[in-house]
């Protein structure tokens, strides 16, 4: 990896890693882990995995049909 370059164009691919359904002493919710990772000229600069917690309330959550597990990549460019 190397770092990103302030001020130049990036491309950053998402996908969902995994989805599980958990029981908590407040209800039911789910933990959703996706994963980013950021390019420069075709290199990867950043890979990070973020944990989102969606949590059942008054109005349930509905989960984009991107979130579910097996989702393909989805590649964006970023920049000017």
């Amino acid at each position: 990896m190397r770092p990103l370059r302030i001020g130049q164009p990036a491309q950053m691919k998402e996908q969902v890693l995994r989805r599980s359904d958990k029981q908590g002493r407040s209800g039911h919710f789910h933990v959703v882990t996706a994963e980013y990772q950021y390019f420069q000229d075709g290199a990867l600069c950043v890979r990070e995995e973020r944990d989102i917690v969606y949590l059942q309330g008054r109005f349930p959550p509905s989960l984009p049909g991107r979130m579910n597990s097996g989702s393909r990549p989805r590649l964006r460019t970023l920049g000017h």
